[in-house]
C-alpha cells in the first residue's frame, strides 16, 4: 500500500467514525421513540455502510421479535413515522440524509426469519 494509498484510508477512516458519532446520536434519540409508538414492541437498531466513501452507503436496520411483529408496525403506519422521524434525527445531528434513498436506508426486520434464513447469524444474513 503506498504512502498515498494510506492517507486517503485514514481519511475515509476518520470520516467514517465521524459519521458513526451522528447516527449513533440518532439512533439513541429514536429508540425510546419507536419503542412508544409500536406500543412498548421490543425493537432494537443497528447500521453498517462504507460513510467513509461516500454517506450515501448508510445502511439503517430495526429488529422486531417475529414477523407478525414487523407487519403490525408496518400496517400501523408506525415503521413510516419511525423512518421519518429517524431521518429528522440524523439530520438534526449533522447528517447528509439528502444523500439516502429513503426506501433502501432504513428497513425492518426480524430475528425470526434470521434465525430462520441465516441460524442467527445477521452477517450472513445481510451476505
Amino acid at each position: 500500500m503506498t504512502a498515498s494509498d494510506q492517507d486517503r484510508w485514514k481519511a475515509h477512516k476518520a470520516r467514517e467514525e465521524a459519521f458513526d458519532v451522528k447516527v449513533k446520536a440518532a439512533l439513541d434519540d429514536i429508540k425510546p421513540m419507536a419503542i412508544e409508538v409500536t406500543g412498548n414492541q421490543k425493537i432494537w437498531f443497528s447500521h453498517f455502510g462504507a460513510t467513509g466513501i461516500d454517506p450515501k452507503h448508510l445502511f439503517i436496520f430495526a429488529v422486531f421479535p417475529t414477523r407478525s411483529d414487523v407487519d403490525a408496525c408496518k400496517a400501523s403506519g408506525g415503521w413510516r413515522w419511525i423512518q421519518e422521524t429517524l431521518f429528522e434525527r440524523l439530520r438534526a445531528h449533522g447528517y447528509p440524509v439528502e444523500s439516502l434513498d429513503e426506501n433502501q436506508a432504513c428497513l425492518l426486520f426480524s430475528q425470526q426469519e434470521c434465525d430462520e434464513e441465516a441460524n442467527g447469524n445477521w452477517y450472513y444474513f445481510f451476505k
